[in-house]
């Protein structure tokens, strides 16, 4: 969750400064990100939905493949027409992980507490208290591309978490999807 927040954050607080390096007006700018909410509520609406038909292992691996494939578009595509529907796709595909992963962490062991979970939320919080001072570090010694292919980073190295976690099972073989 540390790394969820810290790649969305990052992203979404660098991505408007680097449309606008790229002569984008701040409104325009600004409307990639409003579109990027408006996809993950979206998602958020059939998420709840949609986890007990698929699991929330399947669930959390579909969604961490989804924040990564969606935020390569937002540095990699430089032609400005396309972001803001890349950037609404971008939000409906994380399918807002942070409550999926937190419903995947709680089937991970046999008898989930509250201590996993306020240890999750607060990893989730850290990420988001840090990206701003961790994020402007990076910009002061690169560039705004360089912390949105970060934030991808990010996504990349929970999405090997996840699938790490994914294949240790403390239920021993029981199926919790």
């Amino acid at each position: 969750m540390f790394l969820y927040t810290l790649g969305q954050y990052a992203m979404l607080w660098w991505l408007p400064n680097h449309l606008m390096a790229q002569g984008v007006s701040a409104s325009d700018a600004g409307s990639v990100v409003g579109r990027f909410w408006s996809g993950m509520f979206a998602a958020q609406i059939l998420v709840a939905w949609w986890v007990l038909r698929t699991g929330a292992r399947r669930m959390a691996l579909l969604a961490a493949a989804g924040a990564l494939a969606g935020s390569v578009p937002m540095w990699l595509v430089d032609h400005y027409a396309w972001l803001p529907s890349l950037a609404a796709v971008w939000g409906f595909t994380n399918l807002g992980l942070l409550k999926v992963v937190l419903s995947f962490a709680t089937q991970q062991v046999t008898t989930p507490s509250s201590r996993l979970v306020s240890l999750m939320l607060l990893g989730g919080t850290s990420g988001t208290a840090s990206s701003p001072w961790l994020s402007s570090q990076i910009v002061a010694v690169s560039d705004t591309m360089t912390v949105l292919r970060f934030a991808s980073v990010c996504y990349l190295v929970m999405g090997v978490l996840l699938v790490i976690a994914s294949g240790q099972d403390r239920t021993k073989g029981k199926e919790h999807e």
